[in-house]
C-alpha cells in the first residue's frame, strides 16, 4: 500500500523530499514499540534496582554508557522514521525488510551495550564498576564481541540500504523527482560508507583476534565522524538544488 502519494500540499524535510508517509501506520507503530523495547534492554533490569548507596553510585557509573549505546540506536531508529515519512510503503516487502531490521537490532543490542560500557570502564577509571576485571575477558573473548557487534552494525545498515533500493525500484509509482532519486542514491551511498567502516570492524577483528590490537576494531568506527560529512558534502545535493526542489514543489 502507497500513502499519500497525490498531496500536492504535502511536507518536505530538510533535503526537499516530499513526505508521503506522513499518516502512522501498523508497521511504523510496531517498529517504534521494537525500538522502546530495546531501550529497555539497554537501562537497568528490574532485578537490579538499587537497594544501597553503593549499588546507586554503580548505576550512576553506567549513564555514560547508555547514554552513548542509546544515541547510537536512535540513530538507526531515525533512519527507519526518514524513509517511513519520504516512501509511504506499507506492502510485504517493506514488512519482511522492517521485520529482520528488528530482529538484527535485538541482537545487537546487547553486544553494544558490553563493548560500550567496557570503553567506559577501560578509559576512564571513575566509571568502573567493581565487576570490570571480571568482565574484560581475553583478547579472543574480546574479539569475539566485536565481531558480533560489527556484524549487527553491518546487518541493520544493510535494511536500510534495501528499503532505499527498494523505494527507487519503486520511484515510478512514489512519482519521485530526479532531486529525490538523486537524495535516496546518496542515501543508499552513506549507507554503504556506514557498511564499509563496519566490516572493516569486523576484518580488524578477525585477523587481529589473538592481541591487543583488537581494540582498533572499536577505534575504526571514529572515522565515520570525518566520513559522513565529506560524503555528503562531496556527493550530496547543494542548498540551491534543495531549495530549486522545495520552488518546484510549491509550484505544482
Amino acid at each position: 500500500m502507497l500513502r499519500g502519494l497525490v498531496k500536492s500540499n504535502a511536507s518536505h524535510d530538510g533535503m526537499g523530499f516530499r513526505l508521503r508517509g506522513l499518516e502512522m501506520t501498523r508497521l511504523e507503530t510496531f517498529v517504534d514499540a521494537a525500538f522502546a523495547f530495546s531501550v529497555t534492554m539497554l537501562a537497568l533490569s528490574p532485578d537490579n534496582v538499587p537497594r544501597t548507596f553503593d549499588e546507586m553510585m554503580v548505576l550512576f557509573k553506567g549513564i555514560p554508557a547508555f547514554l552513548t549505546s542509546l544515541a547510537m540506536l536512535l540513530l538507526f531508529w531515525n533512519g527507519h522514521v526518514r524513509m517511513s515519512s519520504r516512501y509511504g510503503l506499507d506492502d510485504g516487502v517493506s514488512r519482511v525488510l522492517s521485520g529482520a531490521f528488528i530482529a538484527v537490532m535485538l541482537v545487537y543490542v546487547y553486544p553494544l551495550k558490553f563493548m560500550v560500557g567496557s570503553f567506559f570502564e577501560n578509559y576512564i577509571p571513575a566509571l568502573r564498576t567493581p565487576t570490570f576485571f571480571n568482565s574484560i575477558g581475553s583478547a579472543q573473548s574480546l574479539s569475539t564481541m566485536f565481531i558480533v557487534m560489527s556484524s549487527g552494525f553491518v546487518g541493520m545498515n544493510v535494511m536500510l540500504t534495501m528499503h532505499d533500493l527498494y523505494a527507487l525500484k519503486m520511484r515510478k509509482a512514489l512519482a519521485f523527482t530526479m532531486h529525490e532519486i538523486k537524495v535516496v542514491r546518496c542515501e543508499v551511498g552513506a549507507s554503504l560508507v556506514y557498511i564499509a567502516f563496519g566490516v572493516a570492524s569486523l576484518m580488524i577483528a578477525i585477523a587481529l583476534r589473538s592481541g591487543a590490537g583488537v581494540v582498533w576494531a572499536g577505534f575504526v568506527y571514529a572515522g565515520l565522524g570525518a566520513a559522513i560529512p565529506l560524503y555528503w558534502t562531496v556527493f550530496g545535493p547543494s542548498k540551491a538544488e534543495i531549495s530549486d526542489a522545495r520552488a518546484q514543489a510549491s509550484e505544482e
